[in-house]
């Protein structure tokens, strides 16, 4: 298992103008910090957000505004 996990947002902006190599010191996390990341950007993408997997996301967004008549109705459809 890897023992490096990149934070997230990954920053590009930090990246050299004037660099030939892609090497960059990216700011690393530890592995629950870094599943607690994922997880949070799970949740905030919207189905269809990401250009090259339209299925990534949580369908929480479909609901956001949903009027919810009762606690349990809204619990069965989750």
């Amino acid at each position: 298992m890897a023992d490096k996990f990149y934070k997230l947002p990954l920053r590009f902006d930090t990246m050299p103008e004037d660099s030939d190599t892609l090497m960059v010191d990216f700011p690393v996390c530890n592995e629950l910090e870094s599943i607690d990341q994922n997880i949070g950007l799970i949740l905030t993408t919207c189905p269809g957000e990401h250009k090259f997997n339209g299925e990534f996301g949580c369908g929480i967004w479909e609901m956001d505004f949903e009027r919810v008549v009762s606690r349990k109705k809204w619990q069965i459809s989750v």
